[in-house]
């Protein structure tokens, strides 16, 4: 799938992926075509909000992703299989009993639904979501894409199948101790941590236009074309990838 190129974004919360995926695809450009995001949390949170009837940005708003909602209980759960499956789940990662009309959190569903309900039970497989992923951009026939959530070992193993280049995103006011994170942290938190990067985009608080002259730096050194903002002497010099 060399013909299919991917830009990676990785960091913790609050970074600037997702800001760094709009920048690129509103300037970067390879062989005359642009970028389109995509993400492996879209199915997910479009498969939570189609069973409990609600907005995916219900599901994704920061202020109330660990807060439990009155429409979020497992009563209003259109899928019936998913329903013993939560329950177990959930009851476990709060360390006490919930039943149907228990008000959930964002955060537990995805959780429950991603993990113990389509990768780990008879109703999924492992490779669940990365199937969605691949098949929407096969089918999509579009070349260029960017992704700003890629977080665990299986995710990058599908990127790396792609002509994928892979950025660190660091912010200045968001202290990241990587041993300390591997050492006490799991899941997501972890795994993407002990990746090796192409190269490093630095998004410093109070300065938005050094975070963009990073990315223009590393893409243009990499046969990117840029638009809309002036060439300025390269900084980084990382081996081509596209």
């Amino acid at each position: 799938m060399s013909n299919i190129n991917v830009i990676s974004l990785s960091g913790g919360i609050g970074t600037g992926k997702d800001t760094g995926s709009e920048i690129i695809i509103r300037h970067a450009t390879l062989h005359e075509q642009g970028f389109r995001q995509f993400s492996f949390a879209k199915f997910l949170y479009q498969e939570i909000a189609e069973n409990f009837g609600c907005t995916t940005d219900s599901l994704t708003d920061r202020e109330t992703k660990e807060t439990a909602l009155p429409f979020l209980q497992l009563a209003n759960s259109l899928n019936k299989d998913f329903i013993p499956i939560a329950i177990s789940a959930i009851s476990v990662f709060r360390g006490q009993p919930i039943d149907l009309y228990t008000e959930l959190s964002p955060r537990e569903l995805c959780k429950a639904w991603g993990t113990e309900f389509r990768r780990l039970s008879n109703f999924g497989h492992d490779a669940y979501w990365i199937d969605k992923v691949r098949d929407m951009i096969v089918e999509s026939g579009h070349r260029n894409w960017v992704c700003s959530d890629a977080r665990h070992d299986i995710e990058r193993d599908l990127l790396k199948d792609f002509n994928t280049l892979f950025i660190r995103v660091y912010r200045d006011d968001i202290i990241e101790d990587d041993a300390a994170i591997i050492a006490t942290g799991h899941g997501s938190n972890v795994e993407w941590r002990r990746w090796s990067f192409d190269a490093i985009a630095n998004n410093i608080k109070g300065q938005p236009s050094r975070y963009l002259e990073d990315l223009r730096d590393i893409l243009v050194s990499n046969g990117l074309s840029w638009i809309g903002t002036p060439e300025r002497s390269l900084q980084v010099n990382f081996s081509m990838k596209f």
